[in-house]
């Protein structure tokens, strides 16, 4: 699978963008804190893991073979300012199931909640709930898991 987006990508409120190098401040504002990161594997990151991830993402911004990403900034329309990432990973080109999640800065108006809206949307529907299904700071950890048929959520009969 082929996927080859071209950059900005924009909505009325939001613009999604390629990494830079100059992301390296905004991305560690949100990924130093404890109350962001403990819902993440790795914790809390120091600004030089911070600058090494984001030169990890510089360039990740197309499908072209199995196990390849896509990672975007998330930005305000208007004044730019970056609320935080997403990701959407191919994860086997054949069968084309996909990955997707975000990372956003607390601070950031609404986004929480309106992606949990957003997956709901667009087609796609709850598939399955795992409670539990990892351990996170101690903590057992949900996952949610969304799928959206190929002809946009219309079931072939």
């Amino acid at each position: 699978m082929l996927l080859l987006p071209t950059y900005p990508l924009e909505t009325e409120r939001l613009r999604l963008r390629p990494f830079s190098r100059g992301d390296v401040e905004a991305v560690y504002a949100y990924r130093s804190r404890e109350d962001v990161m403990h819902y993440m594997l790795d914790g809390p990151m120091s600004r030089e893991a911070c600058a090494e991830a984001v030169q990890a993402r510089v360039g990740q911004m197309q499908w072209v073979g199995e196990g390849d990403k896509i990672l975007l900034v998330v930005e305000r329309q208007g004044d730019g300012a970056m609320m935080g990432e997403g990701v959407l990973a191919l994860r086997h080109a054949e069968a084309r199931p996909a990955e997707s999640g975000d990372v956003f800065h607390p601070h950031s108006p609404g986004p929480k909640r309106r992606s949990g809206r957003l997956r709901g949307g667009l087609g796609r529907r709850g598939e399955a709930l795992f409670r539990q299904h990892a351990v996170v700071g101690g903590a057992g950890e949900e996952e949610l898991v969304y799928a959206m048929l190929e002809d946009g959520g219309q079931a072939r009969r």
